[in-house]
């Protein structure tokens, strides 16, 4: 038998914080995912928008981008 330490013969659970903290764990790992969601999208618009501003400076140069037909 094991022996607690205020010598209880039964134990006890706080099965409503026990779910509150499931829900806390839930909601924080739902926060990181959108944060990381957020970020990848900034850094995909950041991306865009250099990628364009490329194309514009090389259109202005007179440069002109030549689109490949895939390979089939």
């Amino acid at each position: 038998m094991i022996r607690t330490y205020d010598d209880k013969d039964e134990a006890t659970f706080d099965l409503e914080g026990l779910g509150k903290y499931f829900r806390e764990c839930l909601d924080i790992q739902e926060q990181e995912k959108q944060l990381a969601i957020a970020e990848a999208e900034a850094y995909f618009q950041g991306y865009n928008n250099a990628i364009r501003a490329i194309a514009s400076i090389m259109g202005a140069s007179n440069y002109r981008v030549k689109e490949e037909k895939p390979c089939i």
